[in-house]
């Protein structure tokens, strides 16, 4: 079966305390190419957006790696292999994670889930 990437893709979101992007799943893609929109809103109402592409294969470190690196110091998170828990921006707590995926099956889509405080 052939994945369009028009087809309407499927976000992944979650609301509310510490969150953590799991892009294990993306390892089980069979696609050459896709990208990924992810979008950070802070309870103040501070905003990160922005879409990575990947071509010529895909990789869960990669993205992860490149998305901590686009976040900067301002933000508070940490990377473990393929997995990126966001705590803050500037101090100010996370209110939601979006993570909209273009050219991935449902299988292979990051997971968004919200963290329990330790």
């Amino acid at each position: 079966m052939i994945q369009s990437q028009e087809a309407e893709p499927k976000a992944v979101k979650a609301n509310g305390g510490s969150f953590e992007i799991d892009f294990a799943p993306i390892d089980k893609s069979k696609a050459m190419d896709c990208k990924l929109i992810i979008t950070i809103v802070t309870k103040g109402g501070a905003r990160f957006r922005e879409t990575y592409t990947q071509t010529g294969g895909v990789s869960a470190g990669d993205f992860a790696g490149v998305l901590v690196t686009s976040l900067g110091t301002d933000w508070k998170v940490e990377r473990t292999d393929t997995k990126v828990t966001i705590t803050s921006y500037k101090g100010d707590t996370i209110k939601s994670v979006e993570v909209i995926p273009v050219g991935l099956d449902e299988k292979s889509t990051p997971t968004v889930n919200r963290v329990k405080p330790k």
